[in-house]
């Protein structure tokens, strides 16, 4: 007896999870694959590639809809203990009660991971105006499962549940079939050649070393009150010898990687193919963009990429050389001849001839490990000039934190996290801290090397996202009634000007290693400002970014200049003695 109830209840578990899965294969093609692609901005070029695509979503979908049938089952058996009866026919009253519990429970477990997460169901407010069409059509749909059932029962020989588990199979099959027509891919433009530069007319040759320094997030609402009390004497020095410019971001809500991506090409993201910060590897399909926008309708897809990220399925990391579909800057030089050094911008893994000095993005610890990116191993993530001049060694795992630098910038790091913050801003400031710290010393490094060394690119992340986690306490003036509690601002605020002081007290110390001195150039992506809005983020991205170049090719200048992304490559080339390459948007800052 205890082993037909065994062997009963298995069969009806089992009996859910198929349920579950043909019905969520079936919901899932038919109503989120084409939204799911385009957020992943998927580009299937091949019959081959879509596919391989509806192959994956369909066991994405069918493994939703299983896990969500589970939390189903426990409806469909109260309901039976409820009223003390046992159904006429389990096998349609469950098939078609999945269909029917299926969109609630999808929802349900959508908005606990944002409640979870975020602490509030973040994107409900989006989705509230579709809210009563959106009812009106569950309920219709509800309706129709339930005349199909009265139908069944009331038929004499009732037709088997094979025929309602092909009907879901054929409909699966049939959203994969037409999902091609579905998805709106825009026209991208060619890809621009490899761009060849060329001396400019009367270059002599030998100008000076160039040192290119992306500080993430760096905003003039943070340096400019440091600057006039004298608390930035290396930015303080380069801006009353230079030239300086608000750097205008564009795209909203001004994502790095794919501003980073314009300004170290001169090309629009429709141009050079990057959309977005990260990049997901999912083994047989090409490279995807990691979505990173909150919405309910798919957030439960999202749990399950990061899931499988950790469980090491699929990888989520800084975009390759080959996400990016135009040369970087470092690229061009490095073709015509000029010794370069990259460290850590994105675009240099695998780190091959783009240049002859390359510490990868992938290597090292960043704030992205949150997110569950993990840095990579192997030969790839450095050249073997890098490698021979040691710049590998500050990235080890061996090397300890630098724990006086981190109680130099909070002195109490065990203070518990703050009330109002999602995620821990101590956390934060640690791993921000030290990949900054290991890239300057790496870089440091290089230039004691080759103190000659034409071009260095350095690529610092750090900032952006203390500016992320602790502008509400730098700024609590900005929030009105949402301000930070006092003791956390107090406490809290300072991090943001110790962190810019812990910058260019390090940035002063690689300048002075050169062997001549050298043009420096500045920049970020975009600035910041305070938010009310973002589900994890207090401190958000403005359009108003910094751009900071002095040495011997700066003339001064006091009037600030209106920069773009599409500027800087055409200055870079100008400042290394070449002409503006063909066919890119922008204009060199030395020509104003």
């Amino acid at each position: 007896m205890a082993g037909r109830s065994i062997n009963g209840a298995l069969r009806f578990i089992l009996g859910v999870l198929g349920w579950g899965a043909l019905w969520g294969a079936a919901m899932g093609l038919c109503l989120f694959a084409p939204r799911l692609l385009q957020d992943h901005h998927a580009d299937p070029s091949t019959a081959l590639g879509w596919l391989t695509f509806a192959a994956v979503l369909l066991g994405v979908f069918g493994a939703i809809g299983a896990l969500c049938s589970l939390l189903a089952a426990l409806i469909v058996v109260g309901w039976q203990v409820g009223r003390r009866r046992l159904y006429r026919d389990v096998g349609w009253t469950v098939g078609l009660t999945m269909g029917a519990l299926l969109p609630p429970v999808y929802l349900a477990a959508a908005a606990a991971v944002e409640s979870g997460t975020f602490k509030h169901v973040v994107s409900a407010k989006h989705y509230a105006r579709y809210a009563p069409a959106a009812i009106g059509a569950y309920l219709v749909f509800c309706v129709v499962l339930r005349l199909a059932y009265g139908w069944v029962l009331g038929r004499r020989a009732r037709p088997p549940t094979t025929s309602l588990a092909v009907g879901l199979a054929a409909t699966a099959l049939a959203g994969a079939a037409v999902l091609p027509l579905r998805v709106s891919i825009p026209a991208r433009p060619e890809s621009p050649s490899a761009t060849t530069l060329i001396a400019r007319p009367g270059a002599t040759g030998g100008a000076p070393p160039l040192l290119f320094v992306g500080l993430d997030g760096g905003n003039w609402e943070t340096l400019e009150p440091m600057l006039a009390r004298g608390a930035l004497p290396t930015f303080g020095r380069l801006v009353s010898e230079g030239i300086r410019g608000d750097m205008q971001a564009v795209w909203p809500p001004y994502w790095s990687v794919p501003a980073w991506a314009a300004i170290l090409t001169a090309h629009s993201p429709e141009e050079n193919g990057v959309f977005g910060d990260m990049m997901v590897e999912v083994p047989g399909l090409p490279d995807l963009v990691a979505p990173t926008d909150v919405d309910l309708l798919l957030d439960p897809f999202f749990l399950l990429e990061f899931t499988l990220s950790d469980w090491g399925v699929v990888h989520i990391r800084h975009p390759p050389r080959r996400a990016l579909h135009s040369p970087p800057v470092w690229e061009m030089l490095s073709r015509a001849g000029v010794e370069t050094g990259v460290i850590r911008f994105d675009f240099t893994y695998p780190a091959g001839g783009e240049a002859e000095f390359v510490v990868s993005s992938w290597a090292g610890r960043d704030t992205w490990q949150l997110g569950s990116s993990r840095p990579a191993r192997g030969p790839d993530i450095a050249t073997a000039a890098a490698r021979r001049a040691g710049l590998l060694a500050p990235f080890s795992d061996d090397e300890p934190p630098d724990a006086r630098l981190l109680a130099e910038l909070l002195p109490r790091v065990d203070r518990p996290p703050p009330a109002d913050a999602v995620v821990n801003p101590i956390n934060v400031l640690r791993i921000a801290v030290e990949i900054d710290r290991r890239t300057l010393e790496s870089a440091e490094r290089l230039i004691h090397v080759r103190p000659d060394l034409p071009v260095l690119a350095v690529y610092l992340p750090g900032f952006d996202k203390v500016c992320h986690a602790f502008w509400q306490y730098r700024f609590p003036e900005d929030y009105g009634q949402m301000r930070p509690a006092a003791e956390d601002s107090a406490e809290l605020g300072p991090v943001v000007d110790r962190y810019l002081a812990f910058v260019d007290r390090t940035l002063g110390r690689l300048i002075a290693a050169y062997g001549q001195a050298p043009n420096v150039i500045v920049l970020s992506d975009h600035g910041f400002e305070a938010n009310l809005t973002h589900p994890m983020w207090r401190g958000w991205h403005s359009a108003r970014g910094i751009l900071i170049a002095a040495g011997p090719s700066f003339p001064h200048r006091d009037a600030p200049l209106a920069v773009s992304y599409y500027d800087i490559v055409p200055t870079v080339t100008d400042v290394m003695g070449f002409a503006p390459p063909e066919g890119m948007r922008g204009s060199s800052l030395l020509r104003r």
